[in-house]
């Protein structure tokens, strides 16, 4: 008896927390991945993400962008930091589109044949996605928008992103604790 009230207790925690994706005081943390070829030209770049929920669809945190270019002889190496938010709306809980937005510091490494020099900047990125999650933990996601740089010496530039990631929502821990008091 005493294992279907734990298996009921687990059911009714994982049920309550199956629609809680966005939910306040839920983390977020997770990723997206940009690669980039073409003829003389290839870009990898890794953004790294985490953030909480601070109410109901609204998730604030940090990321850090590292990226690696090498355009014919020339290498780029990009390194920024900065905060995030992200709000995320519909009704539809297998497939939330949001709206996301990046500010940042970067610093840009430029390697050439004639030597070496690196630059420091900002950054924002302006985007709405849409995030299809595969079970309440895990969801895959597709943002596209404006991406901006500005480096001290350089006018700025900008242009069209798109970026393919995952992020883990992670529960609070009273979720945890409530299903091991019922074990």
């Amino acid at each position: 008896m005493k294992n279907i009230y734990a298996l009921l207790l687990t059911l009714t925690v994982v049920v309550s927390n199956a629609f809680a994706q966005t939910e306040e005081g839920v983390w977020m943390v997770g990723g997206n991945v940009n690669i980039n070829t073409g003829e003389n030209a290839t870009t990898v770049e890794l953004t790294p993400s985490a953030a909480f929920f601070v109410m109901r669809n609204l998730a604030i945190g940090g990321n850090i962008t590292i990226s690696f270019s090498k355009l014919g002889e020339n290498k780029l190496t990009r390194f920024g930091v900065g905060p995030m938010t992200r709000w995320y709306f519909g009704k539809n809980n297998n497939v939330k589109p949001f709206a996301h937005g990046e500010f940042g510091i970067v610093s840009l490494k430029t390697e050439t044949a004639s030597g070496s020099s690196t630059d420091n900047g900002i950054r924002y990125l302006l985007a709405l996605g849409l995030a299809g999650f595969l079970n309440p933990n895990v969801a895959l996601e597709a943002l596209a928008g404006y991406d901006h740089v500005k480096l001290s010496d350089f006018e700025g530039d900008g242009g069209f992103a798109f970026r393919l990631g995952f992020q883990v929502y992670l529960r609070p821990r009273q979720a945890v604790d409530q299903i091991k008091s019922g074990l």
